[in-house]
């Protein structure tokens, strides 16, 4: 949804606070020197490879930080030493340095620069509605399709460019059992009862 309505709009999402869901002290949203990083360090081989990659290999040996309990006990101290090394480099270079060592980590971008990312053009995520007898090809409109490809396929591009509202009324009410000659008499429909 929310890349229907910037691509609609042009209103792009805000960020929503940096905790993770997991709330594991290693997952969430830092700051770097230049951007911020998200990172996803909920699993013990996960938070090893954040440790070497950050040159924190104390941390494994730390009874503080040695398993998770104690990570979570430890969570502000954790996040603050975390924080402090982040912020000594931009988040593209962070990105770089974890994706090599199999941590999970992502630049935040916003959506439009998401967006426009090489990936996105070079996996074919946005497709033009194909022609067919329904739907003559009137639209330039290009709609996202699925993110991810399976075996290599390519996504199949919509079918249609969305419906413009009131587009399948008649459909609708000819499905609700009004009559052909009701829906083109402008169907009158009865008030709503306010008592009932």
């Amino acid at each position: 949804a929310p890349i229907v309505d910037y691509l609609e709009t042009g209103t792009a999402p805000k960020p929503r606070g940096n905790a993770a869901n997991s709330r594991s002290p290693g997952a969430g949203t830092f700051p770097c020197r230049d951007g911020q990083i998200s990172l996803g360090v909920n699993e013990e081989a996960q938070f090893r490879a954040l440790a070497v990659a950050i040159d924190r290999e104390a941390w494994l040996t730390d009874t503080r930080f040695a398993d998770r309990e104690a990570r979570r006990d430890h969570a502000g101290e954790l996040e603050d030493d975390l924080a402090a090394v982040l912020l000594t480099r931009p988040a593209d270079e962070w990105e770089r340095a974890f994706v090599a060592a199999g941590v999970p980590a992502a630049v935040m971008r916003s959506l439009p620069d998401a967006l426009s990312l090489d990936d996105v053009a070079m996996r074919g995520f946005f497709q033009a509605p194909h022609d067919d007898a329904d739907h003559p090809g009137t639209s330039t409109q290009k709609l996202p399709t699925l993110p991810f490809r399976l075996n290599g396929e390519q996504a199949p591009a919509p079918c249609s460019p969305p419906p413009r509202l009131g587009a399948h009324t008649s459909e609708i009410l000819a499905e609700l059992g009004f009559s052909d000659a009701e829906i083109r008499s402008g169907l009158s429909l009865p008030k709503a009862d306010s008592a009932g």
